[in-house]
């Protein structure tokens, strides 16, 4: 069905309707909206893919739409995102990185391309070079990860274990990209309070319900 969905592209952008606008939607329009729901919203993609095979792409358009806009919010410092993610994640990939990284997949170089877009104006800070050399440290650390997480995944918060003798590494099953809620702020509070690792209770975790997948005629 994945398939279906991609096949609509192979003559060019789909048009959607917005806003009694015709906005026209492009491949690697479509792999970013999935990419974004993937981080919280995994639950809705098997529908929107379904909806995409079938050619319906109007809630994709309208979630990256969604999406994009926040670097005009005012929820989010994208100056500082900018300022770290251009001077950590895209200054230092080469463009045979891109090629070896996005070979095989449905989004290509679409994330990166359009980044350095922005970051080819940002002003950019000159890392030291051992800025990229691993953490080692006995301060008593909490490593927090979403087990359904697309960008950051708990294999990369085990590596960065490896050099924090005292840490603890809490891993929410059915979460995504971010985790959070009251679970995990009583895991925080309580390693600020105490100063260590001792008394943080892990056990909420198993209570935290997977979200609830999205099927036709539901909103």
């Amino acid at each position: 069905m994945v398939e279906q969905a991609f096949a609509h592209f192979e003559d060019g952008a789909v048009s959607a309707e917005l806003d009694g606008r015709d906005v026209k939607f492009h491949r690697s329009d479509l792999g970013y909206a999935l990419r974004g729901l993937l981080y919280g919203r995994s639950a809705e993609v098997p529908y929107r893919i379904w909806q995409a095979a079938r050619g319906d792409f109007t809630e994709l358009v309208e979630y990256y739409v969604e999406r994009t806009d926040w670097v005009a919010g005012t929820d989010v410092a994208a100056g500082n995102h900018f300022s770290v993610i251009c001077a950590e994640d895209i200054r230092p990939v080469t463009d045979e990185d891109v090629s070896r990284a996005a070979e095989g997949t449905f989004l290509q170089g679409h994330v990166i391309r359009s980044y350095r877009t922005a970051c080819d104006v940002w002003p950019v800070a000159e890392l030291s070079d051992d800025f990229f050399e691993p953490v080692s440290s006995d301060v008593p650390t909490l490593l927090l990860s979403g087990g359904r997480d697309p960008v950051t995944p708990p294999q990369g918060a085990e590596q960065v274990a490896q050099g924090l003798s005292n840490h603890l590494h809490v891993v929410v099953p059915a979460a995504g990209h971010g985790v959070g809620g009251q679970c995990i702020l009583s895991m925080v509070v309580r390693l600020i309070e105490d100063g260590n690792l001792g008394n943080v209770d892990t056990s909420c975790v198993a209570e935290v319900p997977a979200p609830k997948f999205r099927l036709p005629g539901t909103q």
